[in-house]
């Protein structure tokens, strides 16, 4: 016996097994699982335990003809008439009723038999042949619904019935351990990103110095250009990769997703810019309510339009926390930041190079820590709608 409710009618063929000298083994499950409350039962009443197919395999090839359990009969297996069942008689004017009930919703069967005033047994009937027709699902705790893929309003509407608020010191603990959880990428990260952080510094700086150098149409000012933009690229790939490995918590990324990466944080960046440079507020709240886009994009497939609606829903509940985070990563981010160019300002002239690193490295330091906020808001955030991924697909 796999699974079991205590009035299951798998239950029957217990005393069956008995009085053809068979053996009755039964695989154990949580006490707060109604599903496994008979299998528990009959380990109870003597039945054999087994928890591996090697077990049951070594009960078969050990079996003389006399069984070594001691169960024959449960109690209250047979409790259900389904000679009552078989006599019922119902029509399709009966199952149109019942169809008529379902809906996207997961329902009970007590609330059918209540609605529809049919017996037990009508309504029973009136399920099998809807499930025989491809028009039903059923779910755990005999919860039954409409067959069929749920609409996109289904999908908010359930979206929001389903969202728990994240409180600021859960994102606090996740952001740091979804980086500590990660130190060999967060490693990487920081060894690739800082020497070509320190190279873009210093791109810049040359830049800064000599704005003309931008546009006097020599080689080199072209190659100053191609750098800057050739550094910017690679530091979006970067932190492709660095996203997709706290994600998947491995080393190994893929980059199938990188061109829609490319494409939301482009506009998550037009939008940052356009809400900061109308009023800072607009700019705050989309930083603060954009947060899971990327996450979504690379861990969700969630086609890149939908998942900023997307995380717009899921974060309104932890609005305040996740700004409250963005506020103290900033503070927090102020004293290397402020270090590093105190020394990199004193370095400028005697060793440029430690200079450029120490700016770059304030800087890849702010965005690992971004990132670890990003990703571990989404694996909070993700987690209360875990089941309605399996649901909607």
């Amino acid at each position: 016996m796999v699974e079991a409710a205590p009035q299951s009618g798998s239950l029957i063929t217990v005393p069956l097994t008995g009085e053809a000298g068979r053996e009755v083994i039964a695989i154990p499950g949580s006490p707060l699982d109604a599903r496994a409350l008979g299998c528990n039962q009959l380990i109870r009443e003597g039945a054999v335990l087994v928890q591996t197919p090697e077990e049951v395999a070594e009960l078969l090839q050990s079996f003389t003809g006399a069984p070594r359990s001691r169960c024959r009969v449960i109690e209250g297996a047979a409790d259900f008439d389904y000679a009552e069942l078989a006599d019922a008689h119902w029509d399709a004017g009966d199952t149109e009723a019942i169809a008529a009930l379902l809906s996207n919703a997961p329902v009970a069967m007590d609330e059918l038999i209540r609605q529809s005033g049919m017996d037990t047994a009508g309504v029973h009937m009136a399920l099998l042949e809807l499930e025989l027709a491809g028009e039903l699902e059923r779910h755990e705790g005999g919860l039954v619904r409409r067959a069929g893929r749920w609409s996109n309003t289904d999908k908010l509407i359930g979206i929001r019935q389903m969202q728990r608020e994240v409180r600021f010191n859960d994102l606090f603990n996740a952001t740091f351990e979804t980086v500590l959880a990660n130190r060999t990428a967060t490693l990487v990260f920081l060894a690739v990103t800082v020497p070509i952080g320190a190279a873009s510094v210093a791109l810049f700086d040359t830049a800064s110095g000599n704005p003309a150098v931008l546009f006097s149409g020599t080689s080199r000012s072209f190659g100053t250009v191609a750098g800057i933009l050739a550094v910017i690229l690679f530091g979006m790939v970067t932190q492709y990769w660095f996203i997709m490995a706290m994600l998947r918590r491995s080393l190994h990324a893929d980059f199938h997703r990188l061109l829609p990466y490319l494409g939301i944080s482009l506009l998550s960046t037009i939008g940052l810019v356009l809400g900061l440079l109308l009023l800072v507020i607009p700019g705050l709240i989309f930083a603060t309510r954009s947060l899971l886009v990327a996450p979504m994009v690379l861990d969700r497939e969630t086609p890149a339009m939908d998942s900023f609606v997307e995380s717009w829903e899921r974060t309104q509940s932890s609005a305040w926390s996740i700004f409250g985070m963005i506020v103290v990563l900033f503070l927090l981010m102020l004293i290397p930041t402020s270090i590093s160019a105190l020394l990199s300002g004193q370095l400028a002239e005697s060793v440029p190079v430690a200079g450029w690193l120490l700016e770059s490295l304030a800087s890849q330091l702010t965005a690992l820590l971004q990132t670890g906020m990003m990703v571990g808001a989404y694996r909070l955030l993700g987690d209360s709608t875990r089941e309605l991924e399996e649901v909607f697909a």
